[in-house]
């Protein structure tokens, strides 16, 4: 049986591209995008799930 992260669920980020503006999507598990219009990289603003997820004990153990 696989493991799931138990705080995962599909979770779409729209963010405004920081270059061109262009609205672009980020998926869960995606800590950056090209963007569509310029093709420079649009990332997400908080990159690690254990730094918000309530369940990141649990998956990486307590913070030291």
């Amino acid at each position: 049986m696989q493991k799931k992260c138990p705080g995962s669920e599909i979770e779409i980020k729209e963010k405004n591209c920081q270059f061109c503006g262009e609205l672009v999507e980020l998926f869960t598990g995606e800590y950056r995008v090209k963007c569509p219009k310029c093709k420079n990289y649009v990332f997400r603003d908080k990159a690690s799930c254990a730094e918000w997820c309530p369940y990141a004990e649990e998956c990486f153990g307590k913070k030291s």
